[in-house]
Order: C-alpha cells, then sequence, then structure tokens
C-alpha cells in the first residue's frame, strides 16, 4: 500500500512545476503520514503546503519532506497514468426507483476515455453539447492499485486492488446518449467527450477511509441537487472490481465511477440542465469538495 494516505496533484506557485505530494496540514511524520483533518480537505485550495512525492504514486515512490506551496489543484491522476475510466449506470436504488428503472444482478457498464479526464477547473463544452441537455452526476470514484483479473466474488481481499477514493462528476449529454439518433442506442457518446469526467481533488487512500457509507451531496450554484450515502449503492465496490474484472484485465490507474445518486437534472420536473457559467461543488464525507464551472467553448 502506498506511503501517501491523502494525495493531490498540483502546480506549485514556487516553481510552476506539477508534482504529487500529500497535504502538509494537520500531518505529523511518525514513520508515516497521519491523517489529514477534514477542515484541511474542505478548505484545500491555492496557498495549502503538500509535501512532495517522487516516483510513482501508484508504485514505487518515496515521499519526502520537501514542502510546497500550492498554486492550482489537478486531478489527482494524471491522463497518462489512467488507462480507462470504467463507469457503472443505475447504481444508486433511490436513483433507479426516481426513474422506474429495472435493477440487474450485474453491474450496468460504459466507459469513458482518459480523454474525459479532468480535474477541478471550468470544463470546456463543445459546441455540439451546447443544446441545453447536458446534465450532472456525483459520483464515488476509485482508481485500481494493480493489475487484477478474475477476481473471485467476495474475495476477502479485495481492498489490495483499492489505490484510493475521489469524487468525481459523471458529466452526460443526455441528447447523444438517449437519441438513437445519436447514440446507436448505447451511452458511450453521450458519456466521453474531452474533459467529461473531472475527478478530486483528493485521492484518499482505502487504508485511511471506509467508503461504504458517506453522505455524498452536489450543488448547482449553492443549490442542492443530490443529497444521498453511498450506503444506497445496489453493488458494492468489491462487487464492481469482482464483475468488471471477469475475463478482463483491470489495469492499474483504471478509475471507475461507481454511479449516481438520486436528483439527476433530466429526472426532475421540469429538467435541471447545466448551463454556460455555472459552479457545480460535489462533497463527499471524508473526501473533500470537488470544485469546477461549466465553460461554453
Amino acid at each position: 500500500m502506498p506511503e501517501w494516505t491523502h494525495l493531490i496533484r498540483f502546480v506549485a506557485a514556487d516553481d510552476g512545476k506539477t508534482y504529487f505530494g500529500p497535504l502538509a496540514e494537520d500531518r505529523i511524520f511518525v514513520g508515516q503520514l497521519v491523517d489529514t483533518a477534514p477542515d484541511a480537505l474542505r478548505r484545500l485550495g491555492p496557498g495549502a503546503q503538500a509535501y512532495v512525492v517522487t516516483g510513482d504514486p501508484l508504485g514505487a515512490h518515496t515521499l519526502t519532506r520537501d514542502t510546497k506551496t500550492v498554486g492550482a489543484i489537478l486531478a489527482p491522476l494524471a491522463r497518462a497514468q489512467v488507462p480507462l475510466i470504467k463507469c457503472v449506470g443505475l447504481n444508486y436504488a433511490k436513483h433507479a426507483a426516481e426513474g422506474k428503472f429495472a435493477v440487474s444482478d450485474w453491474p450496468t457498464m460504459f466507459i469513458k476515455p482518459r480523454t474525459s479526464l479532468a480535474g477541478p477547473a471550468d470544463i470546456p463544452i463543445p459546441k455540439c453539447v451546447q443544446d441545453k441537455t447536458l446534465d450532472f452526476e456525483a459520483e464515488l470514484c476509485f482508481v485500481i492499485a494493480k493489475d487484477c483479473r478474475d477476481v473471485p466474488l467476495g474475495a476477502p481481499d479485495w481492498e489490495q486492488y483499492v489505490a484510493g477514493y475521489t469524487i468525481g462528476n459523471d458529466l452526460s449529454w443526455r441528447r447523444a446518449q438517449l437519441d438513437p439518433k445519436l447514440s446507436g442506442s448505447q451511452i458511450c457518446m453521450g458519456k466521453g467527450p474531452d474533459n467529461f469526467a473531472p475527478i478530486g481533488p483528493v485521492l484518499v487512500s482505502a487504508k485511511a477511509i471506509d467508503a461504504s457509507d458517506l453522505a455524498i451531496s452536489l450543488r448547482v450554484n449553492g443549490k442542492t441537487m443530490q443529497d444521498s450515502r453511498t450506503s444506497d449503492l445496489i453493488h458494492k465496490i468489491p462487487d464492481i472490481i469482482s464483475r468488471f474484472s471477469q475475463g478482463t484485465t483491470l489495469e492499474r490507474g483504471t478509475v471507475i465511477m461507481t454511479g449516481t445518486p438520486e436528483g439527476v437534472g433530466c429526472l426532475r420536473n421540469p429538467p435541471v440542465y447545466l448551463d454556460h457559467g455555472d459552479k457545480v461543488e460535489i462533497e463527499i464525507e471524508g473526501l473533500g469538495i470537488l470544485r469546477h464551472g461549466i465553460h461554453y467553448e
């Protein structure tokens, strides 16, 4: 398991270079670093201090005592580290109920390319998506720690495959997702535009948090649109790892988005969609707040 417990990727104000590292605030070296206080995660932004991790934070690395001042927070992983983004659909019981969707025994899977990966910043929305059908989906995400295949259902050691947890927004172009003329009866077209998977701001290691029952909420321009708990997940994280790995290698660095709670825009009456200039905040207990804007290209 990694030495870090709360990892960020950031551009340093000191020299303009990009680094990985855990927050220095509320941390003490005692062989390894103790947990970061929840308030520090909620305050995370420019001006924070972070230790520097050298090497590959998902592999061989060293946690140094060198510190840098955070200038800008990036996604906790770079695109080059993420082979693929796999997503679970219809995975909250109340969300399935609000849409009157049938629940499958097997997790519904779709993918986003790694070009969809983004961080806590303004998300550039391409012209084709500027049709007033851009929707939000707050998601608990986890990162695969090492290559795995055919993980048994109910494996007691499933946590060895989880490098950490973070927050995500499964941005969705509903028209392309739902219109067969655009989607061809599959949903990846509406899910996979560039930057449509903002994640962050922190990757919290599996040894630092139990993600089975965390508060999860989403706000648009300060108004709460989604408010639930991860305990409402139908297919839990060990089940997702097992099912997704059957006959298929889950590569290290793969980001898995676990589904969204009730309250999405397209199922509201009237529907509520994201527009140019909107500000989105997704908060998950113990993981901080993912903040990003919506900006039409």
